[in-house]
């Protein structure tokens, strides 16, 4: 005995579907204060902590375009000169990092942790991304905005598209005493 799907359960199989078609994502956010967008902000080595080599350089290179993107005029500042071989060292190349924004008149870092950036083991591969964003105060390296997140996309999704759209909601999360996309 087959019965038609009611209205309201065919929305909730239409729901059911549009949740699972967009991934899993888990966002927490610490608002310690707004941010003033006419401030330099400079963009400050992420630390990777996960198994998958440069992962922070390329969540580094995602966020410079999410950043932009809201029109903060973030900048990228080159490693020292005297910077040969890759740091290993995460907190060291992020102290390192800090350092060298401290000349160049900066108020804000924006930096970040990788935690999590992988396929997952099993039939469909699913990438799994957890990133956590800190904004800093260049002179005293205190946190002024902080989130983490975590984000699964399905098998046929790249780990850059997940991070992607993790960071741009990590992003979006910002607060300003303005925003900065007026002009």
């Amino acid at each position: 005995m087959d019965r038609p799907l009611s209205s309201s359960g065919a929305h909730a199989v239409w729901l059911g579907w549009l949740f699972l078609s967009a991934g899993c994502a888990v966002i927490d956010v610490n608002h310690a204060q707004p941010l003033d967008p006419e401030q330099r902000f400079v963009l400050l080595p992420v630390e990777n902590y996960s198994e998958a080599p440069q992962a922070g350089e390329k969540v580094e290179a995602i966020l410079t375009t999410m950043l932009r993107a809201r029109r903060l005029p973030v900048e990228r500042l080159d490693p020292p000169a005297a910077e040969v071989a890759p740091e290993l060292d995460e907190e060291r190349r992020y102290q390192r990092g800090l350092e060298s924004a401290r000349p160049s008149g900066a108020r804000y870092g924006v930096t970040g942790t990788v935690i999590e950036w992988r396929y997952k083991n099993g039939l469909d591969a699913d990438p799994a991304v957890s990133i956590s964003l800190r904004v800093v105060e260049v002179d005293s390296g205190k946190v002024v905005w902080s989130a983490s997140g975590s984000r699964t996309g399905w098998g046929s999704d790249s780990l850059g598209a997940v991070a992607q759209v993790l960071l741009r909601d990590l992003v979006a999360e910002m607060k300003f005493t303005r925003s900065p996309d007026s002009e």
